[in-house]
């Protein structure tokens, strides 16, 4: 069973502050991409919920987040759902800001989290003039 956050208090959201280097949380909802002004900006975020312990709260997925997992589990986020997933903090510049980030992970048949290769790939372009 678990417990339902208290509205208001921001404990429906799962914090970096709240999280462990290597924890492990369920994805427990379908994730979707919400719209909400923040600071008076308009920002669009892919929203799921997960299982931090015995409590659901709802979890932003960065782009990196939903490369890595939709790797594994598919892009349906549907799929994701009683999957679980490894979590890991990233400090990110954001609007000049340092930021500490949640970066999510599938899980292989061991446990272990899987993370795709990213490679970026410099070429020389010649210009014909």
């Amino acid at each position: 069973m678990s417990k339902v956050p208290k509205k208001g208090d921001g404990a429906a959201w799962l914090k970096s502050s709240e999280i462990k280097e290597g924890e492990t949380v369920k994805i427990v909802g379908e994730a979707n991409w919400e719209t909400s002004t923040y600071q008076g900006r308009e920002q669009h975020q892919y929203i799921g919920k997960v299982m931090h312990g015995d409590v659901e709260k709802k979890m932003k997925f960065t782009m990196k987040s939903c490369e890595n997992i939709s790797s594994v589990y598919g892009e349906d986020s549907n799929e994701w759902i009683g999957k679980t997933i490894v979590l890991t903090l990233k400090e990110l510049e954001i609007n000049g800001k340092d930021v500490l980030t949640i970066r999510a992970f599938p899980v292989d048949n061991s446990g272990k989290a899987v993370s795709i290769a990213v490679t970026t790939e410099k070429k020389e372009v010649q210009w014909d003039e």
